[in-house]
């Protein structure tokens, strides 16, 4: 991501308890503190989640709205952002970056679109 906030939206049509799976690898500023991502579903704060270096799956258990039939949105609030123009003074990537996505899942759920 190389905003602040990413957002996840997508229409359940089965009401069962859902989780959202997410590949992330957070960007490796060796002077910021690990990288924390606050989850919210539809508003509601999920929590914070500290990210290891390097590829991890990290899960989201989603509340019991969830299960209705209707668009929900994961919002993702990253802790910081850094460009590699920043940390090395020969680099011409001026991008701020927080965390890099492989993968966004969800489970427990038909899903009729995804985007995000």
């Amino acid at each position: 991501s190389t905003a602040e906030t990413a957002e996840i939206g997508f229409l359940s049509s089965t009401p069962k308890d859902t989780t959202l799976r997410l590949r992330l690898f957070p960007y490796p500023a060796t002077n910021l503190p690990p990288q924390t991502v606050e989850a919210y579903f539809d508003g509601q704060n999920l929590g914070r989640l500290q990210l290891e270096p390097g590829w991890h799956d990290y899960v989201l258990q989603l509340p019991e709205a969830s299960r209705r039939t209707e668009a929900h949105l994961v919002t993702l609030s990253f802790g910081w952002l850094q460009s590699p123009a920043d940390l090395d003074p020969g680099a011409t990537d001026k991008r701020s970056l927080a965390v890099a996505f492989d993968r966004v899942e969800t489970s427990g759920i038909d899903v009729d679109s995804q985007s995000e």
